[in-house]
């Protein structure tokens, strides 16, 4: 059971890494288990969440993780508007071309990524919005 938990562990770990989000910064995490022991759902929060389906033997069978609610802002479509997306943001702005970047996300909905979603995801980093 130890060698699981570890990589369980792992697995988030690495799902955080992947995602762009700190496990720092994440803030809490609900972990829900059945009567077997076995992790069933992973709430982070903000929409995001993964459910784990199980076959009669323990097997898994699937990770389903939650559609995530498209925000103005939210060019790496992390679900939330933070501030990933303000950093993203202004390297675009100082022409850098960082990868990951949905433009479909912009605040004026041009698909072009200006000074208005860098002040608009500051402002929302800030909680001025």
């Amino acid at each position: 059971m130890k060698n699981s938990s570890c990589l369980w562990l792992i697995f988030f770990m690495l799902f955080f890494l992947c995602s762009g989000v700190s496990p720092a910064l994440a803030g809490h995490i609900d972990f829900n288990y059945d009567n077997a022991g076995r992790l069933i759902q992973a709430d982070f929060g903000q929409n995001r969440d993964i459910t784990y389906l199980y076959d009669n033997n323990g097997n898994l069978l699937r990770r389903i993780a939650a559609s995530v609610t498209l925000n103005d802002g939210d060019v790496d479509h992390s679900g939330i508007t933070d501030l990933t997306d303000t950093v993203l943001i202004l390297k675009i702005l100082a022409g850098l071309t960082p990868t990951g970047i949905y433009k479909d996300c912009d605040v004026n909905n041009n698909e072009i990524i200006d000074m208005n979603d860098a002040i608009y995801s500051l402002q929302r980093v800030a909680e001025k919005r």
